[in-house]
């Protein structure tokens, strides 16, 4: 066992409550629940979104600095670094990467850890350039999908024994029959959902790299070929107001529904017959695994960790990115097919219960542990 429990600073952005987030709200208490002082510096953010964390007793501070006087942040973040005295500084996404590598190497942190949670492919020359000479600052990656994995060690070409492969995990209870039953028949009638009416829906942040539009591209396809169904798009983003527009467009009217933020996700889960991921960028979507927890078919684009997730054919369908055809094809079959629908949702059911957060916990106390030279 450790000598002692080690003290953890994660370098993160809260500018929304979204995947990346949420795993880090999940780890952050269950290493306080393992004795450690937990803290967060939050590069950029809303204030407003630390309220989760500080309930659960995390530290937090947040830079609310100009953000373009990026030496001022630099800065204030080697401050936090100093006065906070962390073993072990893990960061969360590129540019918290960049940030909190930079001020723990200028701090003397005994510990580095970097965590990829989402597919490197977006990335251009000089973001790789600087995983590479960051990586030498470094003493562990974590990423969380098979894809992540061969991305950072082939395309980045940081070395196997630096890389390590750690799933996600979510809160699986939240998303048992009964507790989906409870709300089904609330949120139907919330929405104005009609009995025995159909529903694709999707769950994500509305930004560029989950590609709302392709959704809406299949769904306007459907529409086309008089498949009645209503579609919800849940979460909120900068592109919200865009895709409204873009819904409009292509004449889908009342077929669509935009939910914004929504903050018991199961409860909107509760009443979708099929789940939809559009995604161009994906690691491991916390948002995948919990439309499968809830006994949900899966189309997804064949992009980052969402093949290895989806049995194709077994627990949904994997589809060509930026193929709308191919998309609402699935979700029609989908539609068409009920108790074939109905068998891979129970399948995918089946596969998500190892994605637990206990399971997660355990493998980066095994790494802390490691890194500190202790056994765990």
């Amino acid at each position: 066992m450790p000598s002692r429990a080690p003290s953890i600073l994660y370098v993160a952005s809260v500018d929304r409550l979204a995947g990346a987030e949420t795993q880090l709200l999940y780890l952050a208490r269950a290493m306080k629940g393992r004795g450690c002082e937990v803290g967060c510096a939050f590069i950029f953010g809303e204030r407003g979104n630390l309220a989760p964390f500080e309930d659960a007793g995390v530290e937090c501070d947040l830079y609310d600095g100009p953000l373009a006087r990026r030496g001022a942040r630099l800065g204030w973040l080697v401050r936090v670094m100093r006065r906070r005295r962390r073993d072990i500084v893990q960061t969360l996404m590129f540019t918290p990467g960049v940030y909190g590598r930079l001020a723990a190497w200028w701090s003397g942190v005994p510990v580095v850890v970097a965590s990829e949670h989402s597919w490197g492919g977006w990335k251009k020359r000089h973001y790789l350039l600087a995983d590479r000479l960051l990586a030498g600052i470094t003493d562990l990656i974590v990423t969380n999908s098979e894809a992540n994995h061969r991305f950072v060690t082939e395309r980045v070409g940081i070395p196997r024994a630096k890389v390590i492969l750690i799933r996600n995990g979510f809160e699986s209870r939240r998303f048992e029959d009964d507790r989906l039953s409870l709300h089904r028949a609330g949120v139907a009638a919330e929405l104005g959902l009609r009995p025995g009416e159909r529903v694709v829906g999707t769950v994500g942040n509305l930004t560029p790299w989950k590609n709302h539009g392709l959704l809406l591209d299949a769904a306007a396809l459907l529409r086309a070929r008089g498949v009645a169904c209503r579609f919800l798009v849940a979460g909120g983003g900068p592109l919200a107001g865009a895709m409204r527009r873009y819904a409009d467009a292509r004449g889908l009217g009342s077929a669509v529904s935009f939910l914004g933020p929504v903050p018991v996700v199961e409860r909107v889960l509760s009443v979708m017959d099929v789940f939809v991921l559009s995604s161009s960028v994906e690691g491991m979507p916390t948002a995948l695994l919990e439309a499968f927890a809830s006994g949900l078919p899966c189309v997804v684009t064949d992009v980052g960790g969402n093949p290895e997730f989806v049995r194709n054919g077994e627990t949904g369908f994997v589809v060509p990115p930026d193929d709308a055809e191919a998309m609402a094809s699935r979700i029609e079959y989908l539609l068409c097919h009920r108790d074939e629908a109905a068998a891979m949702g129970r399948r995918g059911q089946a596969d998500v219960r190892r994605y637990t957060i206990e399971a997660m916990a355990d493998a980066y106390w095994a790494a802390y542990c490691r890194l500190r030279g202790e056994v765990s």
